[in-house]
């Protein structure tokens, strides 16, 4: 049977009373009463939930840049980030919240509920999102043929704060990209983007999905 014993530390640390013995669980420091706690619990065999456990703030000594939440959730997968699994619930964890964990380094349970290349395409979705993280999959676009008012009228409706943005052919193909600058400095009042966007930065050619038909 488990139990959570450890080395006795000095009165006075971080989080402890005066006088008030301390035990450590690895290094960490771990004030008596709670290991009293644990013992009672895995001697009994019982668990218990987040709901059953209030957390009081006190002071601390430690700062973030000594905290270590690295932990292993089996022999060969170790987190290295928050420490913290979700469960393999159809209302918990699906492709979305698996992103959001692994980001933060920890990791989400695809459920079962979903059929098996499902649960594969959602992996492989967050794997892909992970290893091109700063990839924009769905950008806004313009044709080539639109006007600066066009441009002007879609970022004021949307309330876009950022000003390039990529310009496709009539072909939905990557042709250019224009920013600030080359709308600024057009010689006319309303020119067509076709004579504005800058084409002369080496890009790739794709083919995009355009956001305004």
């Amino acid at each position: 049977m488990a139990t959570f014993e450890g080395q006795a530390a000095a009165s006075g640390s971080a989080g402890a009373d005066e006088g008030e013995r301390v035990t450590t669980f690895g290094e960490v420091p771990i004030n008596s009463a709670i290991v009293d706690t644990l013992n009672y619990f895995a001697k009994i065999r019982k668990a218990i939930t987040f709901d059953e456990v209030t957390l009081e703030d006190k002071p601390s000594d430690y700062h973030p840049s000594d905290v270590d939440l690295r932990t292993h959730v089996t022999r060969n997968i170790s987190l290295g980030g928050c420490g913290i699994l979700s469960a393999a619930m159809d209302t918990v964890t699906e492709g979305t919240l698996a992103l959001a964990l692994a980001k933060m380094g920890g990791i989400g349970i695809i459920h079962r509920n979903l059929s098996a290349s499902e649960q594969a395409s959602q992996v492989n979705w967050v794997r892909k999102k992970i290893h091109f993280g700063g990839m924009i999959d769905k950008p806004i676009t313009f044709k080539s043929t639109m006007r600066v008012s066009d441009l002007e009228s879609v970022i004021s409706s949307y309330g876009y704060t950022f000003t390039s943005f990529p310009i496709l052919d009539e072909n939905n193909k990557l042709v250019g990209l224009i920013t600030r600058d080359e709308m600024d400095f057009a010689e006319h009042r309303n020119p067509c983007l076709k004579g504005l966007y800058n084409d002369s930065l080496g890009f790739l050619e794709a083919v995009v999905e355009d956001c305004f038909h």
